[in-house]
């Protein structure tokens, strides 16, 4: 659960994807995965949501990897392991997000017991 700088109440499920409740508005909004919509959610088994300095909405996955929301498009950007880049993700089981004060962020997660820290420059 997470309430973003626009006072929106944001809430991760495992299996049923991510709620946004605008407390002032209804109704609430429902982001699920539609394999026909390469812009929705790339899973619905949600673990973590942050949102970064510059109002981006990051949602971690379990199995999906890491969606960035576009709040104004409504759509999604994805990021996944890709074994070939040593650039991406480290595993596509994520657990944890946060932004550090330099506009990084820090995403864990992994299947095995040793876990993977994965870091992004948001900024780019």
């Amino acid at each position: 659960m997470m309430v973003d700088s626009s006072n929106i109440l944001w809430l991760a499920t495992i299996g049923a994807g991510i709620c946004k409740v605008d407390v002032n508005q209804n109704p609430v909004s429902l982001y699920r995965n539609n394999i026909l919509d390469t812009n929705s959610l790339t899973s619905n088994k949600i673990s973590a949501i942050c949102e970064d300095r510059f109002g981006t909405v990051w949602v971690d996955t379990v199995g999906g990897g890491l969606n960035a929301l576009n709040k104004k498009e409504n759509k999604f950007r994805h990021y996944h392991l890709n074994p070939l880049d040593q650039s991406s993700l480290g595993s596509d089981s994520l657990s944890l997000i946060i932004e550090d004060r330099d506009g990084n962020l820090w995403i864990a997660g992994g299947k095995s017991k040793t876990g993977i820290l994965s870091r992004l420059d948001c900024k780019t």
